[in-house]
């Protein structure tokens, strides 16, 4: 399991450049619970204080019963000979994933029953050739409904996480219709998701991730808010054989529908949060004839604070403006434009990802 932290001492300093060592302790049903697994690592905080760890490549972690879910992590880092602590805090998503594992998944012969359980099995009815796919093609992961043009044709790409997309072709190019949400580069790496702000701002040549408001929830139709560096990593981001469009790329998508004095109409989701849409009013000229549907997922700042969600859809291009900048386009609720920006490499924004030629 990828851990990653900042490490402090007693006061809360940063410890920067230092060899020491991390304590891990896995503790049942509060944080001050019976210890159930504990491991000692040797680590190396870089420039940032950051420190990186692979828990359980030591210290077995396959004893463990995933299933209760209540677990929560305290982390110690040795200062001075005495192991100061870094806080405890509840896994929220790792137990659910681990016990995932082990549940059964079938399907019965004719295709239209979902089995799933761990021996008590629930048998669901009616998920697959019993129903046929929703006008426009197939639903994304993400499954919300109401944002995609159901006049569009789309297909469809998947990314390292088994995440399904939904696609547009717009002049022969290939294009996701919806917001990059995977956690891995195609290498398999983590990008790790950084929630503090300080972790946020401090990190300035690292790759990182997160949800708008640390909210998982919003990962969709939101998809993940990534830094320029993971943008720019050369692990890549985006399904093999796709990558994020550059400004040529992004100009070419505005020419399309009229040119970016006029395409952002074409390209946004319709409606407003007075009614059954996310943008707030008026959401200038919004028809996503194109399909692209794009939605104002908002940004993170390179401080870490988080703003702009319902006010405009801010998208990486895959091209430095040199220095630890980089490209960005945007699309706003109050009119009707596809501009270009620069943003800090440490700002977040969303992606978009294109089909190779």
């Amino acid at each position: 399991m990828p851990y990653q932290a900042v490490a402090r001492n007693a006061s809360g300093q940063i410890l920067t450049n230092t060899s020491t060592s991390a304590r891990f302790k896995l503790r049942e049903f509060s944080t001050s619970g019976s210890v159930i697994w504990t491991e000692d690592q040797s680590v190396l905080t870089n420039a940032n204080g950051l420190f990186t760890a692979q828990l359980g490549a030591i210290s077995s972690m396959e004893a463990i019963d995933w299933s209760q879910g209540n677990l929560y992590l305290q982390v110690e880092v040795l200062v001075g000979g005495i192991y100061v602590d870094q806080g405890t805090k509840q896994l929220l998503s790792v137990p659910y994933a681990k016990y995932a594992g082990s549940i059964k998944l079938d399907v019965s012969a004719t295709g239209d029953t979902l089995v799933i359980g761990n021996g008590n099995p629930i048998i669901i009815p009616g998920l697959s050739a019993a129903n046929p796919p929703p006008i426009g093609g197939l639903p994304h992961t993400c499954g919300l409904q109401g944002v995609h043009n159901e006049a569009v044709t789309y297909g469809t790409v998947s990314d390292f996480d088994g995440n399904v997309y939904k696609t547009i072709n717009v002049n022969g190019r290939e294009w996701m219709a919806e917001n990059l949400n995977v956690g891995h580069f195609q290498n398999g790496d983590e990008v790790f998701i950084t929630e503090d702000n300080v972790g946020w701002n401090s990190l300035t040549i690292f790759p990182l991730s997160c949800y708008y408001n640390n909210d998982m929830a919003n990962a969709c139709p939101y998809g993940r808010i990534y830094n320029f560096y993971a943008v720019d990593d050369p692990r890549k981001l985006c399904p093999a054989g796709w990558h994020v469009p550059d400004n040529t790329e992004w100009a070419l998508l505005g020419d399309a529908f009229g040119g970016s004095s006029v395409a952002g109409g074409a390209l946004k989701t319709v409606g407003t949060l007075d009614d059954t849409g996310l943008w707030y009013t008026p959401n200038t000229n919004a028809t996503d004839a194109s399909g692209f549907s794009a939605v104002p997922g908002g940004y993170r700042s390179q401080y870490g604070v988080y703003t702009q969600m319902s006010f405009g859809a801010y998208y990486w291009a895959g091209q430095s403006a040199g220095s630890n900048d980089g490209w960005f386009s945007q699309l706003r609720y109050d009119y009707n434009n596809l501009t270009g920006n620069i943003f800090d490499g440490r700002f977040g924004a969303s992606v978009r990802c294109i089909k190779d030629l």
